[in-house]
């Protein structure tokens, strides 16, 4: 997989092979998309990472989450993510904002927030994803601060996204 590295103001400076991206997080930068699927009961989606993950194995975060491939834009990553390991079709996402995170690694990521009914049935794909369950805002915050290991390390950007979200809808 060919992944565009950018700069600190998100600008492809090149392209590198995944194997031979330098995840140190003060080297390689790379672009990331998250999307956040709500229902109409206000609960946010959860994807627990299958346990086979390379980075956060068996650990939950976004309902959907993805490494901008070749000349993807963030928007279509994030279409093709949902596709693969949800097996939904998303045709009204709404870009939230974009961030720079670093952390153990440095990147980019572009949140996204999609409605979608709770009775939405979802195929996962278990190289990517073991489980997802829908929580109301109040419950995952409580969870996280509770047990944050139970989640992935950039989910504490992730609860923030979440919490902004609900209070400007």
């Amino acid at each position: 997989m060919r992944i565009p590295i950018v700069n600190e103001q998100d600008e492809v400076i090149g392209y590198k092979d995944d194997r031979d991206h330098d995840y140190n997080p003060v080297r390689d930068i790379a672009r990331t998309s998250a999307l956040w699927l709500i229902n109409e009961f206000g609960e946010a989606l959860i994807s627990k990472r299958s346990i086979t993950k390379r980075f956060h194995p068996g650990l939950w975060g976004a309902s959907v989450t993805g490494r901008i491939e070749g000349d993807e834009t963030y928007e279509a990553t994030i279409i093709r993510e949902a596709k693969e390991e949800l097996e939904i079709d998303l045709e009204n996402i709404n870009p939230w904002y974009k961030e720079f995170v670093q952390e153990e690694h440095t990147f980019w990521v572009q949140h996204f927030f999609a409605t979608i009914p709770k009775s939405t049935k979802f195929t996962l794909q278990t190289s990517e994803v073991d489980e997802v369950k829908w929580i109301s805002l109040q419950n995952l915050e409580h969870w996280f601060n509770k047990s944050p290991s139970d989640f992935s390390p950039p989910f504490k950007y992730s609860i923030r996204v979440i919490k902004n979200h609900a209070n400007k809808s």
